[in-house]
């Protein structure tokens, strides 16, 4: 106020100390916004003699709490820290996903050892749908696994080998079944040879991912009995599969004699009559 005498006024000016959530000397010397919290405080002549606030700052995303300067925590599934900061956006956040990391039968035993996942993701919360491999079978909308907020999978998936069944061959026999899977399953193999009385290659059909055995045989029916009968000493004729060296094809012509039954073995080329009737003969 102006006063008549020296020093020719009345009353003192005073700094403003900065305000709520700011820091500085004064008003006059400027004021900043605290950490953690957003604005700017200007000083001016009227009560209260700034513009302006310093406003709190909400958590950042994947983080919880009152507010940043007060302190934010990472969410469940999500690690890291939040820290209060005077610049723009006024926080520094590493809240991260937890990482459930690859989805295996050696990390997720309830994962089945013959599937194979392939996951966009592997952090929580996100899922991943893993598949049989060829050759098995399994898996239901409940197959779909989830990353938990505690970095481990969730879910469940069993998968079972194709079957192709009890393979038959016409005119052939089916012996030695067997595999890592159990007989008849995929992957397994079996023997398959011409019955007696027919002829043919031999082979090894496998069962295929697609439940079908794979290979064919084809068993030519030899007809020994038919193309050379038997002598008339001989009662009974039967088929045999053909001598390995000429594929001649043979029969065992069955001749009775009381009691006993005389087996006298013979290619078709090579019958003689000679020698059957000397067989009969020792029979007694």
């Amino acid at each position: 106020t102006s006063s008549s005498t020296s020093p020719f006024y009345s009353g003192v000016c005073t700094t403003v100390s900065c305000p709520l959530n700011s820091n500085g000397v004064n008003l006059v010397s400027g004021c900043s916004c605290n950490a953690g919290y957003s604005g700017s405080v200007i000083a001016s002549v009227g009560s209260p003699y700034y513009t302006g606030a310093c406003n709190n700052v909400a958590c950042p995303s994947n983080s919880n709490g009152a507010n940043v300067a007060t302190g934010c925590s990472c969410n469940s599934g999500y690690l890291g820290v939040v820290t209060a900061t005077t610049t723009s956006p006024y926080y520094s956040s590493s809240c991260t996903a937890v990482d459930c990391g690859a989805l295996t039968n050696a990390r997720v035993p309830t994962l089945d050892a013959h599937a194979n996942a392939v996951c966009a993701q592997t952090r929580f919360p996100n899922t991943c749908t893993p598949t049989c491999n060829q050759g098995y079978t399994g898996g239901t909308n409940s197959s779909v696994f989830s990353c938990q907020a505690s970095g481990s999978w969730s879910g469940a998936l069993t998968c079972t080998p194709v079957s192709c069944g009890t393979p038959s061959n016409l005119n052939a026999d089916v012996t030695g079944c067997a595999g890592i899977n159990g007989p008849n399953l995929y992957l397994s193999t079996c023997d398959v040879a011409c019955s007696q009385g027919f002829a043919g290659t031999p082979i090894i059909t496998t069962c295929q991912a697609t439940g079908i055995w794979s290979g064919t045989i084809a068993c030519a029916d030899i007809d020994a009995c038919v193309n050379n009968p038997c002598p008339i000493y001989a009662e009974t004729c039967v088929d045999l599969a053909a001598p390995a060296v000429d594929n001649e094809a043979g029969r065992v012509c069955y001749a009775p004699f009381y009691s006993t039954i005389e087996v006298y073995n013979m290619s078709c080329t090579n019958f003689n009559t000679t020698a059957f009737l000397n067989v009969l003969a020792s029979v007694t």
